[in-house]
C-alpha cells in the first residue's frame, strides 16, 4: 500500500446517492437528483496505527481504518460492512465530526 510505505496523507471521500442520480443502466442521468460528497479530514497512516506492526497486518489495519472513515461519510446505506463499526465508533480528535456536505446541484437543461 503506497501510503504506508510513503507516508502520504489520506484523504477520505465518501459519494452518496449516485446510484438515484444515474442507475446502473441508464444511458443519461435523471434529471432533479443529487448525489451528496462529504470530504473528511486528512490524516497519515503512520500517526493513526500502532507501531510494530508487520506488513500483512499493517495493510489489514490500514484498509479498515481508510474504510471506516470513508463509511463515517457516506449515507447509513451504503455503509455495507462497516456500518457496524461506525455507530459503535465515537470520533476522536484526529477524526471530527464530518463538515457541512457539498451538493453538487445538476446543470440546467434549458
Amino acid at each position: 500500500m503506497l501510503a504506508l510505505r510513503s507516508g502520504a496523507p489520506i484523504v477520505p471521500i465518501g459519494i452518496s446517492n449516485t446510484d438515484r442520480v444515474w442507475p446502473k443502466g441508464r444511458f443519461v442521468p435523471r434529471p432533479g437528483g443529487h448525489a451528496t460528497m462529504r470530504v473528511g479530514r486528512a490524516f497519515r497512516l503512520a500517526d493513526e496505527l500502532p507501531a510494530g506492526l508487520d506488513r500483512k497486518a499493517a495493510k489489514k489495519a490500514a484498509t479498515d481504518l481508510i474504510m471506516r472513515r470513508i463509511a463515517s461519510l457516506v449515507d447509513e446505506r451504503h455503509r455495507g460492512a462497516y456500518a457496524s463499526n461506525v455507530s459503535a465508533e465515537s470520533p476522536t480528535p484526529a477524526m471530527p465530526e464530518p463538515g457541512p456536505a457539498f451538493e453538487a446541484e445538476p446543470p440546467d437543461t434549458a
